[in-house]
């Protein structure tokens, strides 16, 4: 029993409830499950008010309907509030999915916890990754300090993974019901005498459902019967609705369109500066409804809220179409575009949502991919005229269609902007001038990597608009997340040295138009060619000059290429202290950013320089994977992580999978203009072929490669081959390359060479390097005497994931059984 101070409302747990509430303390995570209505929230919240041990604290976070990549976000600050680099460390990780849950264990496991901490997650149903996989890897924190509380109203399939789960406690429906002996009790708490039989009876037409017994007893004190036959609506109906007053009753109605509100939220709905009294005394003492503190704002009971929005279905249609309008313009008054657009959509308020596009604020969601939903949607059912009558609110959509991957719609868009350009309606000839500006700029994106093209847009666009444009992109990558500019321009074979005076002649111009978008990419970019070259001083130069014009912008992507290329030219010359210096700066970016787009390519950085050095051990499992690119990254960068994947595929020796995705991974490249991609999978095939005993494929796809990059002194990545690539060579040193070339090219092998090996022995060599993070773990479980089937099941993954990882792990380390893996010293 508890009584809140809140409302005043006396609470009824049975025994069986309140003891199993008792053992929250002794389990890492408790799962709360049952229906809405069964009082799971009250449950855990008035235990937690009446038993918590002094010093100890409890934080909430309630989803209440916001994008599950939003709340993803909002549980990683709960968890930041029992370690601040909990949060940073499991925002990188990304939001959660099979493939991530060995990593989400290991960050879990690397919290500080001081203090008792109690962490509720409320409504764990409107995440996506309410799955039991995902609460059984949060129950592997370790933190004796730290409990975990998730409230669901369901689970997934593989609920039962988890019933025999020592680490979890399992509270479920059973619980919460009511009996009828737990009836009379209730009814006698809140002063109500219940026979025997009409407790039986209450339980009965109840199903011992708490929701419907709190509103069976409110209809008995006020009418002095039982309502026998009354469905849920018609108990909400006869104990709450029909005690309401009319502006109470309005207040309710349109506030139901919203799964949470503040205050302020609610001004706005109902169209005043002030709640009156009335609705202020309904917020505190109703109890379906909960105020929220973390979120400062209050959330009507599901049961009361259905009820609502059927009600809010029977009013006159323009009573609707305002109520609408004002709740989507309470949550685009804090910046809550989402469920704005949605319900702007309801009443195909097309105004609104063209409207909504032009606020300053919005162009910063641009990285907020669940929007793009609702503006697909958007421009489904808008009709053209409309939309030309709005052409700035045009451009920013065809952005955000652009950046997002929405090719066809991005070209519709186009074609009626081109229009409004060829014969404006009544618009200025100031603002007209502003949107052909703003388009020139959009067509410069879809010129890439054509840099003089682009350029010729950009100089149009500033000329056009006379000053910067008024998209602000400095917070988002320049490099469209990747880590390399030669990788971006070097588009045709002998151009490299053209392409970097073009784009020292152009970028002026883009970084005038951008308020300095892009400052240090020229002086980088002919830093990479020169380290590609073997001229590393030079190189390491204007690296530094890089890094300080792009610190002054926050050019955080093309700094983190900066270190990527000096981290390349200590291994070069065999600094290791220079290299871990380099590594130290790359990771310090990851650590001070809690951004996705930073972590992505950090993780980039980190893998194009383990694999350098041979290592696999530490590579980011998502680009273990073919597809995973497209999944985490824009499409022009997907070429450059095939560049690593098909080093791991050649270090793991699967070479018919390298053959099998030949195909596909040349016609990306090609399709992209990225020629770095094709001379790296070139040689990934030679030297898979040379391994075959093929020679004169391997022969033909070297030759391939160096026809490529010879003409461009592009020398390094045959050089990070040097395990292999020199016999291959020496086959082709009389055929038409020019011999100066092919010794500048031999010389740059043999440093590298020397460097990688006075860098590995610096760092230290295991056998666990050739492997991957998963294959590791793996192997470590192997090595504990766990059965393909235990092993699977401790990492979240399928069994013939499990042999096709043994299988790879053998043969990586050269051994053929569990025996022999048992020796090895990981």
């Amino acid at each position: 029993m508890a009584n809140n101070a809140l409302n005043d409302e006396l609470f009824y747990f049975n025994i069986r409830l309140q003891k199993k509430l008792q053992q929250i303390p002794k389990y890492p995570l408790s799962v709360i499950k049952a229906p809405s209505g069964f009082g799971k929230t009250t449950a855990v919240r008035e235990y937690l008010r009446n038993n918590m041990p002094s010093g100890a604290q409890s934080h909430w976070y309630t989803c209440l309907g916001e994008p599950p990549q939003k709340a993803w976000c909002s549980i990683c600050k709960l968890f930041g509030k029992v370690d601040p680099s909990l949060e940073k460390n499991l925002l990188k990780l990304g939001f959660p999915n099979r493939e991530n849950l060995a990593e989400l264990v290991s960050v879990l496991q690397t919290s500080a916890c001081q203090l008792e901490t109690y962490l509720v997650i409320d409504n764990f149903q409107g995440l996506e990754a309410n799955h039991p996989r995902v609460i059984d890897a949060l129950s592997f924190h370790g933190r004796p300090q730290l409990h975990i509380i998730i409230i669901t109203q369901q689970l997934g399939t593989d609920e039962k993974m988890f019933v025999h789960n020592d680490r979890i406690l399992m509270i479920d429906n059973p619980f919460f019901i009511f009996d009828s002996e737990s009836v009379v009790r209730y009814f006698r708490l809140l002063g109500l005498r219940l026979s025997a039989n009409e407790a039986v009876e209450v339980e009965l037409m109840c199903g011992g459902w708490a929701a419907a017994i709190r509103l069976q007893a409110q209809n008995f004190k006020t009418t002095g019967s039982l309502s026998a036959e009354a469905g849920i609506n018609q108990l909400v109906e006869s104990a709450i609705w029909m005690f309401l007053s009319p502006i109470e009753q309005n207040f309710l109605l349109s506030v139901s369109l919203l799964d949470g509100f503040s205050i302020q939220q609610a001004q706005i709905i109902m169209n005043l500066k002030q709640l009156p009294k009335v609705i202020s005394t309904l917020l505190s003492s109703n109890a379906f409804i909960r105020y929220l503190p973390e979120k400062k704002s209050y959330e009507i009971h599901s049961i009361l809220r259905d009820y609502l929005r059927e009600r809010f279905c029977e009013k006159p249609r323009d009573w609707q179409q305002e109520v609408f309008l004002l709740a989507g313009q309470a949550c685009e008054d804090v910046s809550d575009y989402y469920p704005a657009l949605q319900l702007y959509l309801k009443i195909n308020d097309f105004e609104a949502i063209l409207a909504l596009l032009l606020r300053d604020d919005y162009i910063n969601y641009q990285n907020e991919r669940y929007l793009i939903a609702p503006l697909s949607s958007f421009l489904d059912k808008c009709p053209p005229e409309v939309l030309c009558k709005h052409p700035r609110s045009m451009v920013i959509l065809a952005f955000q269609l652009f950046f997002f991957g929405q090719y066809e719609k991005f070209g519709y868009l186009c074609g009626l902007i081109g229009n409004f350009l060829a014969d404006p309606p009544s618009c200025s000839e100031t603002e007209t001038r502003k949107i052909a500006g703003e388009m020139e700029y959009i067509k410069s994106f879809i010129a890439y990597n054509d840099i003089e093209q682009m350029s010729s847009h950009h100089r149009k666009a500033y000329e056009l608009l006379n000053g910067p444009s008024s998209f602000h992109f400095l917070d988002s990558p320049w490099t469209f997340g990747g880590v390399s500019v030669v990788y971006m321009f070097w588009r045709a074979s002998g151009t490299l040295k053209q392409s970097i005076k073009e784009l020292e002649s152009c970028l002026p111009y883009y970084l005038l138009l951008s308020r300095g978008h892009g400052s240090g990419a020229d002086s980088l970019m002919r830093a990479e060619a020169l380290l590609m070259a073997g001229l590393d001083d030079d190189a390491e130069a204007l690296c530094h000059k890089t890094i300080y014009l792009a610190r002054n912008k926050n050019q955080t992507s093309i700094c983190l290429a900066a270190e990527l290329t000096l981290a390349k030219i200590a291994i070069l010359n065999g600094s290791a202290e220079l290299y871990q210096k380099a590594i130290e700066r790359i990771i310090n970016y990851a650590e001070n950013n809690s951004d996705w787009q930073t972590s992505v390519m950090t993780s980039l950085c980190q893998a194009t320089l383990d694999l350098s050095l041979g290592r696999m051990g530490n590579i980011a499992p998502w680009l273990l994977e073919l597809e995973a690119p497209g999944q985490n990254l824009f499409a022009v960068v997907a070429p450059y992580c095939h560049i690593l994947y098909g080093k791991v595929l050649l270090l793991s020796k699967r070479h018919n999978e390298l053959f099998g995705i030949s195909k596909l991974v040349l016609e990306l490249a090609e399709k992209t203009n990225s020629l770095l991609p094709q001379v790296y999978h070139y040689i990934h095939l030679a030297l898979a072929k040379e391994s075959r005993g093929q020679s004169k494929s391997a022969n033909s796809y070297l030759q391939r490669a160096l026809n490529l990059a010879l003409p461009d002194q592009v020398y390094l990545p045959f050089a990070e081959h040097y395990a292999g690539i020199e016999p291959l060579l020496e086959r082709v040193l009389g055929s038409e390359h020019e011999k100066d070339k092919m010794r500048e090219l031999l010389i740059l092998i043999r440093r590298q060479r020397s460097g990688v090996a006075i860098i590995s022995k610096t760092l230290g060599s295991r056998p666990s390097d050739l492997l991957s993070p998963r294959e590791k773990e793996i192997a470590h479980l192997a090595q504990e005497g766990l059965s393909v089937k235990q092993i699977a099941s401790k990492l979240f993954i399928s069994p013939e994931t499990v042999k096709s990882s043994l299988k790879s792990i053998y043969n990586k380390l050269n051994i053929s059984s569990k025996l022999q893996l048992s020796k090895i010293d990981l």
